[in-house]
């Protein structure tokens, strides 16, 4: 099984990433090697971002990534990234605003879902273990993310170059990103995921 590899955080002096040692999940820190590995494998990335005192990012590792299934999932279809926000402000600003420009809003946990060379196409903030409250369950995200990622890989890009593009116009990102075509934008995801298991069933006509 995927999640049986030993965690890459014990060797980190952030606290908070140390929480997540033995997490079943296969998280890497941030660095060149874990983005050169994604790269070379052209395997899709997950972050994770948090900090210490966010409640929500506990309470998701205690329902989610503290989960075997769930670990499996993330280790079999991505590389899987944990940030604390206070090592790397920068980088979690910048997600906050990708976040912005995909949901109109943003918060922590942050998670992203990316293209091997780094560009999101979909983020989120907490998911549950079960689908409840108007929120899907956090493994049919992951589920519908990676059949999104292998079965409609030139939209995914398509979207992911956009919010990419919106990030670059000063001073930052005041609309939503529209999103063309059958690969449904994260709102109409989020809504869908709540009604339908199988992703050819949701694919939505937006913009």
């Amino acid at each position: 099984m995927s999640n049986s590899k030993a965690n890459q955080l014990k060797n980190e002096t952030s606290s908070y990433l140390r929480r997540y040692i033995d997490s079943p999940v296969n998280w890497h820190a941030y660095g060149p090697e874990v983005l050169q590995t994604a790269l070379d494998d052209k395997k899709p990335l997950f972050i994770s971002i948090g900090f210490n005192s966010c409640h929500w990012c506990h309470q998701m590792n205690d329902e989610c990534f503290s989960d075997n299934e769930i670990a499996t999932l993330l280790n079999d279809n991505f590389i899987n990234i944990k940030i604390d926000r206070e090592e790397l402000p920068d980088l979690d600003q910048y997600f906050q605003l990708a976040s912005q420009a995909m949901n109109g809003r943003g918060g922590w946990p942050l998670n992203i879902f990316l293209t091997p060379d780094m560009k999101p196409y979909f983020i989120g903030t907490y998911f549950p273990r079960h689908a409840g409250n108007d929120l899907p369950s956090f493994s049919e995200v992951i589920t519908n993310m990676s059949k999104a990622y292998t079965t409609e890989l030139s939209n995914v890009i398509s979207n992911a170059n956009q919010i990419v593009e919106a990030l670059r116009q000063p001073p930052q990102v005041k609309d939503k990103v529209d999103f063309p075509g059958h690969y449904p934008g994260p709102n109409s995801i989020l809504n869908a995921l709540k009604n339908y298991s199988n992703f050819e069933k949701f694919k939505l006509n937006v913009g």
